[in-house]
């Protein structure tokens, strides 16, 4: 396996115990310090709205789930672009 992208699940913990490269993504729901996957080789990216953390497991905000939204794609390819060249 060359690398793990998920979001807060059970791969990711897996993952950076057997040494993979990972990319974690985290929403604003739970305190990142305790629920992140520990290893060498793990990139979080998460953003810190006003209401974080919430605690919940769905969003309370009316205006949008900004935690998660506020994450784009090129900050994800960006970290994994990073991952594959360190393995060449």
């Amino acid at each position: 396996c060359l690398s793990d992208w998920s979001s807060d699940v059970c791969s990711s913990d897996l993952a950076a115990a057997c040494g993979v490269p990972v990319v974690s993504l985290f929403s604003a729901a739970n305190e990142l310090e305790v629920w992140k996957p520990w290893g060498p080789r793990v990139k979080i990216l998460t953003r810190h709205p006003t209401c974080s953390p919430c605690g919940s497991h769905e969003c309370l905000r009316t205006d949008g789930y900004f935690c998660m939204a506020e994450i784009k794609m090129e900050d994800v390819m960006d970290e994994v672009k990073v991952i594959l060249a360190e393995q060449r």
